[in-house]
Parts: structure tokens; C-alpha cells; sequence
């Protein structure tokens, strides 16, 4: 599931939910993982910063692995 909100013109919030399951290889293959994060559109147009926290649970033991993640966009 993913969904987002443009809370003023220049920003953006969005969050994702996603649940990957593949039965036939047991509870090893599940992988779960939780995205929060912004769009800021520094120029509109042609500049945007996006960043974004990762939680992630997956593996035989279900371990969990938070990110962040961040990223500039230029559009020449």
C-alpha cells in the first residue's frame, strides 16, 4: 500500500506498507518493511530532495534493519 499528501505545493509526505510472503520457502522468505518520507521540491520543476526511513524485517530469524535514505534530484 502506498500513499501520500502534498501538504503545501513544495512538500510532499508519503508512507508505504509492503508484505512480501512466499509460503512454499517458509517464514525465511517474508519480508516486511515500513517507508516514511518527504518530497521537497526545491525548485519545482527541476530540483527535488527526497528522503525516506526504511524499517525492514526479513531473514530466517526476522531481523530488523533500519535505513535512511536520501536523495537529490536535478532535472537539466
Amino acid at each position: 500500500m502506498l500513499a501520500s499528501y502534498r501538504v503545501v505545493p513544495r512538500l510532499q509526505v508519503l508512507g508505504r506498507e509492503e508484505d512480501f510472503q512466499r509460503p512454499a520457502f517458509g517464514v525465511s522468505r517474508r519480508v516486511r518493511a515500513t517507508t516514511i518520507g518527504t518530497i521537497v521540491d526545491i525548485a519545482p520543476g527541476r530540483v527535488r530532495l527526497l528522503v525516506d526511513g526504511v524499517r525492514r524485517t526479513s531473514g530466517p530469524a526476522q531481523t530488523r534493519i533500519d535505513t535512511l535514505i536520501g536523495q537529490l534530484q536535478i532535472r537539466f
